[in-house]
C-alpha cells in the first residue's frame, strides 16, 4: 500500500515539475515569437498582415502547447502500463507462493498424519521438505507437477528390491545378504530424507513394509502416480 502511495505522489510530482518547466519554455517561446516578429516595437493594429502575424505566433505555441501535452499523456501511460504489469507480476508471484506454502502445508500435515499411523515410523526419521522438494521440484513456481527425479528414485528403489528378489529366487547366482540389502535400502530411501536405522532382519523387514507401504500410499493418493514398490520375496 505504501508502495502505491509512493508511486502515486511521485507520479504527482513528475506532473508538477513538468508542466512548470512546460510554462517556463511557453513564456520563453512566446518572448522569442514576439521578439522575432519585432511585435514589441509595433503600434497596435488591426490590418489583415497584423492579425495574421499574430496567428501565426498564437498557432506555433498552439503546436507547441500540443507536443508538450502528448509527450505527458504518453509518459503518463507509459508509468500507468508499467504500473499495472508490475502489480500483475506481483500477483502472480504471490498466488504461486500461495500454492506452494499451501501445498507443501497440505504434503506435511497429511504425511506426519499417515506416519502416525503406524507403529514403527517416527516423523523425526523424515525430512519432509527433502521428500516434498523432490516429488514437486517446481512447486515455487506454482507448478505441481511430479518431477522425473522422484519418478527415476521410485524406479531405483525397485531396482534394490528386484535385485534382492533376483538374489533369493536363484536368477543371480549370488548368496543373499540381508546386511547387504539393508544398506542400499538404507542408502536408497536416504536419497529423499528418509532415514532408516540398521535393525535385525526380521525387525528391519517389519520396518521396510510400513515405509513402502507408506510410499506406496502418498504416490497413489497425494502423488497420483502409478508407480508402486515391487512386491518382496526376500522377505
Amino acid at each position: 500500500m505504501n508502495t502505491e502511495y509512493d508511486e502515486v505522489r511521485n507520479l504527482s510530482k513528475y506532473i508538477k515539475i513538468y508542466l512548470s518547466f512546460f510554462l517556463v519554455i511557453v513564456i520563453l517561446f512566446i518572448i522569442f515569437l514576439l521578439g522575432k516578429e519585432k511585435l514589441y516595437s509595433q503600434d497596435f493594429c488591426l490590418s489583415y498582415e497584423c492579425i495574421d502575424t499574430v496567428l501565426v505566433a498564437i498557432s506555433s505555441v498552439v503546436s507547441l502547447i500540443d507536443l508538450s501535452l502528448k509527450i505527458l499523456v504518453a509518459s503518463v501511460t507509459i508509468f500507468g502500463v508499467y504500473h499495472a504489469l508490475n502489480n500483475y507480476l506481483s500477483s502472480i508471484d504471490a498466488a504461486r507462493s500461495n500454492i506452494h506454502l499451501t501445498h507443501l502445508n497440505t504434503f506435511k500435515n497429511y504425511l506426519i498424519s499417515e506416519v502416525e499411523s503406524h507403529d514403527r515410523l517416527k516423523i523425526k526419521s523424515f525430512n519432509i521438505f527433502k521428500w516434498y522438494n523432490t516429488a514437486f521440484p517446481l512447486s515455487n513456481k506454482g507448478k505441481l507437477g511430479i518431477g522425473d527425479s522422484y519418478k527415476k528414485w521410485i524406479d531405483e528403489v525397485n531396482l534394490q528390491v528386484k535385485m534382492s528378489n533376483d538374489i533369493v529366487n536363484g536368477t543371480t547366482p549370488k548368496r543373499f545378504n540381508y546386511k547387504e540389502h539393508q544398506t542400499r535400502i538404507i542408502s536408497v530411501s536416504a536419497k529423499i530424507g528418509i532415514k532408516l536405522p540398521r535393525l535385525p532382519r526380521n525387525d528391519f523387514y517389519e520396518l521396510e513394509s510400513e515405509i513402502f507401504a507408506l510410499i506406496n500410499k502418498v504416490n497413489q493418493e497425494f502423488c497420483f502416480i502409478d508407480k508402486n514398490i515391487f512386491k518382496r520375496v526376500y522377505i
